[in-house]
């Protein structure tokens, strides 16, 4: 070990003499004093400063590994369960208009059936929106049975027409 002021070599453990500090001790990676004032001193930048120590870790942190991303599995949407709810819902608006609701009603009705099947051969989806459109169109019926028996009651019955 080197003092780090004057340079004199000290043996480990002891203490210099010098009048700038009694305990500052260091020691160069190849074993010789420190250089003085003045003189050049190279580093070597593939190893450590002198008296490096790696820092300690104050606990033990969890390690954390890369994880890819989840795979992203894309399923076919049921479009004709889709389009029977869209008709289906639209019946509902629509229904009071002659024909144009009930063939809007028709239409909603036979593709929600066309959707539930497929859903079944598809593993469900879909299978939601075609439920939702076979009960929009039941409704529709409702109203239509309405429509039709209120215009019947109101024109005196479809016999007295004919």
């Amino acid at each position: 070990m080197f003092c780090r002021y004057c340079g004199k070599e000290i043996a480990d453990g002891g203490v210099c003499d010098c009048p700038n500090g009694s305990a500052n001790v260091s020691q160069n990676v190849n074993g010789e004093p420190p250089r003085q004032n003045g003189q050049s001193q190279q580093q070597s930048y593939n190893q450590p400063p002198p008296n490096y120590q790696p820092p300690q870790p104050i606990y033990n942190q969890p390690q954390y590994f890369y994880q890819s991303p989840p795979q992203v599995v894309y399923r076919e949407s049921n479009g004709l369960a889709t389009a029977g709810f869209v008709l289906a819902l639209l019946g509902v608006f629509f229904g009071f208009i002659p024909v144009f609701g009930w063939i809007i009603w028709i239409l909603g009705l036979i593709l929600s059936v066309a959707g539930l099947a497929v859903s079944g051969r598809r593993g469900g989806t879909g299978r939601g929106l075609a439920i939702a459109g076979l009960i929009l169109s039941f409704i529709d019926f409702i109203i239509l049975a309405v429509i039709v028996g209120s215009i019947a009651s109101c024109t005196g019955g479809i016999v007295s027409l004919l």
